[in-house]
């Protein structure tokens, strides 16, 4: 079973799958860590969902004019990371895994 992290400072609520990753950007918080099997962690796991399969979907439809570009100069790296970002729901620890990021060479 994983716990969730989550993290409320200056209004703003971020989740975490690791204690680690919220000390990182939260060091001087306080953490609440929300095991899965409770109804605030079923809500904020869906929640999350929500929000990185709306990122997701920004980002190709932001793409989507690029890969079409014959011309495209990372053109090899943007169809890889399109494919990424539509397998990423798919993976075992999504929402909790980082999301894709284009590479450049």
């Amino acid at each position: 079973m994983s716990n969730l992290i989550r993290v409320t400072k200056d209004g703003v609520t971020k989740d975490f799958s690791s204690l680690e990753d919220a000390k990182k950007e939260f060091p001087d918080s306080e953490y609440l860590v929300v095991t899965d099997h409770t109804p605030a962690a079923k809500k904020a796991k869906e929640e999350k969902i929500v929000r990185e399969r709306a990122w997701r979907d920004a980002e190709l439809v932001r793409t989507d004019t690029i890969v079409d570009a014959s011309d495209y100069p990372n053109k090899t790296n943007m169809v890889a990371y399109r494919k990424e970002l539509r397998d990423w729901p798919s993976t075992a620890k999504f929402p909790a895994s980082p999301r894709p990021v284009l590479k450049t060479d």
